[in-house]
Formats: C-alpha cells, sequence, structure tokens
C-alpha cells in the first residue's frame, strides 16, 4: 500500500466520482441550472431543482444513476488495471503505469464490462429479494434492524463474493467469458470462506457513511446543509480504500493458490 502507483486506479476514479458532486453541487444555481433542466426526469428529477433538498438527492443521484454508466464502463476497466499491477509487482516486483496497465488490459474490457453487470444484477438482485422476503420484519425495534440489516450485508458480500475472481482469472487464463465464470466460480468455491471473509470486511470499511447518507433526511435539519457533500466525499474515499483491499488481497490469494507458493 506504500507503493503510490499501485494507487492509480482508485484515484482516478475517485476523482471523477467527486467531479460528478462538485458538477451537482451548484446545479441549483445559474447557469447550470438551465443546462440541467434540461435532462430528462428520469435522470434528474425536478425535485433536484431546490435548495437544499437537492443536497439530499446528490447521494442517491450518485450511487443510484451516475455510478451505473461509470461503474459499467469506466470502473470495470480501470478495476482491471489495478489488477494487473498487483499481478506484475506480485509477479516480476516491479509496478508499470496506469496508461500501460490499461494498454495490457484493453484485450478483456467486453468481458469485464460483462463482469460488472453481472456483479451488479447480482448484488441489486438479492437486495430487492431479501427486501422481499423481510417485508414488515424492519419495522420494531431498533436491535432487530440492526440485526436485519447485519443480515443484509452478509448476504450482499456473499453474493458479491461469486465472481470476484472474474478479472484475475481472465487476465492469467486470457478465457473465454463461459470459461471466465466457470473459473471464476470454482476459484470462490474453493476459498469461499476467506473470500467471503475479504469482501465483508470490505463492506464493513464502507459501510458506516453510506448508512449516514440513507438517514441523511433525519439528521440534516442539525448541521449546515452542506455537511452531506463532507459525507458523501468521506463515503466515496472509504469506498475506494475498500476496493483496493479487496483487490489487492483477492489477486494475490488467487495467484498464491493458482501457483502453489
Amino acid at each position: 500500500m506504500t507503493r503510490l502507483r499501485t494507487w492509480a486506479p482508485f484515484v482516478l476514479y475517485l476523482c471523477l466520482q467527486l467531479a460528478v458532486v462538485v458538477l451537482l453541487y451548484p446545479g441549483v444555481r445559474p447557469p447550470l441550472n438551465a443546462w440541467l433542466q434540461a435532462l430528462p426526469d428520469w435522470l434528474l428529477p425536478k425535485e433536484f431543482f431546490s435548495y437544499p433538498a437537492h443536497l439530499l438527492l446528490i447521494p442517491s443521484l450518485l450511487y443510484n444513476r451516475a455510478m451505473l454508466p461509470m461503474g459499467l464502463f469506466l470502473e470495470s476497466l480501470l478495476q482491471a488495471a489495478a489488477t494487473w499491477i498487483f499481478l506484475r509487482y506480485a509477479l516480476a516486483e516491479r509496478l508499470p503505469g496506469l496508461r500501460s496497465a490499461i494498454a495490457e488490459v484493453k484485450f478483456g474490457y467486453a468481458q469485464f464490462v460483462v463482469l460488472w453487470l453481472a456483479n451488479y444484477v447480482l448484488l441489486r438482485g438479492s437486495s430487492e429479494l431479501f427486501n422481499l422476503a423481510v417485508g414488515d420484519l424492519w419495522l420494531g425495534f431498533a436491535r432487530r434492524r440492526a440485526a436485519l440489516d447485519l443480515v443484509h450485508v452478509m448476504t450482499g458480500a456473499v453474493f458479491n463474493s461469486l465472481l470476484a475472481y472474474g478479472t484475475v482469472v481472465i487476465l492469467m487464463e486470457r478465457t473465454s467469458l463461459g470459461a471466465t465464470l466457470i473459473g471464476a466460480l470454482r476459484a470462490f468455491g474453493r476459498h469461499w470462506l476467506a473470500t467471503c471473509t475479504t469482501v465483508f470486511a470490505g463492506t464493513l470499511l464502507s459501510l458506516p457513511l453510506a448508512r449516514l447518507l440513507e438517514n441523511a433526511p433525519d439528521w440534516i435539519s442539525r448541521f449546515n446543509p452542506e455537511v452531506v457533500l463532507a459525507v458523501t466525499g468521506l463515503s466515496l474515499l472509504t469506498g475506494a480504500l475498500a476496493s483496493y483491499w479487496v483487490s489487492a488481497v483477492l489477486t494475490f490469494w488467487y495467484l498464491l493458490h493458482r501457483t502453489g507458493t
């Protein structure tokens, strides 16, 4: 983690996420509001164009709308570049730059996009099914809600782990999509406990601030509304740290057991 080049993909993606926040913040004021109001409601609802309501909507717009195209077409590639950097350091003890890493991994871009989308569908689908199964049990005592929330997070970590080795499988084995999915599931099956524990630890790192943002309407009135921006920025930072942790650990874990060293 002291090697600065290993952070390049994560820092770049973090900066782009923060740029979205910086763009949305003055969106209620001219001249930017005139441009943003031309966007369709499904992308930017009309409720956004009033202060301070737009501050409460920024985290939702970022995570539920902007993240999908950004993650699909950009994060998937940067994640692969990060995995390549980890691999080269482990195998040759040298660190390629971000540009050269992207050049090396671009052959699998289509598969990276499909993997990212598959993982997204698994996470959202499992979350919706969990909420449907729990139903009204969310209502009631705080301890019950906390216990259900923990089970929810653990369930999400399991589904997030199923294809966690997909990127490193593509880069190491140069497989087709079908073989990649099989290889990722096999790697998960052999080391499911260590994999789920790693992903769960990464989730716990970013969870507190994410939950704080979800409950922003309950506490924002006690502070300056702009505090939402600070919490959002910290949430993105912890998300980058969690992504670094999970990517590095699982890459080295896969390589260790593949080579038998």
